[in-house]
């Protein structure tokens, strides 16, 4: 159980972070 939330969290962080840095150079 707390396998799939891990590896849940890790995606979401990942989708996050990519967002962040298509946001940043959006900005630039």
């Amino acid at each position: 159980m707390l396998g799939v939330i891990f590896a849940l969290a890790q995606h979401d962080i990942k989708r996050l972070l990519a967002y962040h840095s298509v946001e940043n150079i959006g900005i630039i």
